[in-house]
């Protein structure tokens, strides 16, 4: 199971103005998004070859709310369709329609996480690993709307 957040639109012909601790991304549309999700990362990227869990492994309940895990854009920088993941552990996720093939930029939310982007469904294969930070643009990489799928991992 997976839980995501649709970001509120913003900008030139939308009423009113994005909530105190968001900022207005570039873009049109622009949607309202955590001010961190502006704050350029200095991590490396790692690409990563090998295999998640497969889909339909199920993770244990959590007794508590779930805690968002990371920020996905369709384009760089932050801006086009933006969508917030709360996931489990250690099993293979699909990304959901409107995202699949068309992420551009991805922010972890959680530095008790990290999770690995799949370009196959079933998490096998070539993939990205957003250990903690942000990638601001995929197109620097191999993996700009390429993604399908993803597991994340408690980083050690």
């Amino acid at each position: 199971m997976h839980l995501f957040k649709v970001f509120k639109a913003c900008g030139t012909g939308v009423a009113g103005s994005c909530a105190e601790g968001t900022k207005c991304s570039s873009g049109d549309p622009s949607f309202c998004l955590p001010l961190d999700s502006f704050t350029n990362s200095t991590e490396p990227i790692v690409e990563v070859t090998g295999y998640g869990r497969p889909i339909g492994v199920v993770p244990q309940v959590a007794d508590a709310d779930p805690i968002p895990v990371f920020l996905a854009c369709t384009d760089a920088q932050f801006s086009g369709s933006c969508i917030q993941f709360s996931v489990g552990c250690d099993f293979c996720f699909a990304l959901p329609d409107g995202f699949q093939n068309d992420i551009s930029s991805i922010r972890m939310l959680n530095d008790q996480v990290g999770c690995n982007f799949w370009v196959a469904s079933n998490c096998v294969g070539d993939g990205i690993d957003v250990d903690s930070g942000a990638i601001f643009d995929l197109s620097a990489t191999n993996y700009n709307d390429r993604t399908v799928a993803g597991n994340c991992y408690l980083r050690s």
